[in-house]
């Protein structure tokens, strides 16, 4: 593609996740880091993702600094993959303690 946006790049992390291509997902969300693409949502919970089903803690805690430092944290989308990525990852702790802090708890996060 000549052209890619967060859209395209969030779509293709995603894609690879969907696909159990973690690492494939990890090394494409990394490369859009150094190119200075501006992170969403989506592509970051996919990243959390990847790191949950290859039960990558540090890498998923590194992810959770960049949540932190964008605000993202504060979605239940994001902090439902923050919660699947410790629990898989077995530090139940760290998911008990993003989950006490969600305020806003829906249906996925009761």
């Amino acid at each position: 593609m000549p052209e890619r946006s967060a859209v395209t790049w969030s779509s293709m992390v995603s894609g690879y996740v969907q696909n159990n291509l973690y690492e494939e997902a990890l090394m494409l969300f990394h490369r859009a880091q150094k190119v200075g693409l501006q992170q969403t949502q989506f592509t970051l919970s996919s990243a959390v993702s990847a790191c949950a089903s290859l039960s990558a803690l540090i890498e998923g805690n590194q992810i959770h600094a960049v949540l932190l430092r964008t605000g993202f944290c504060l979605n239940a989308f994001v902090s439902a993959s923050l919660i699947d990525m410790y629990a898989k990852c077995g530090s139940i702790e760290d998911a008990y303690l993003v989950f006490s802090v969600v305020k806003d708890r829906n249906v996925v996060l009761s």
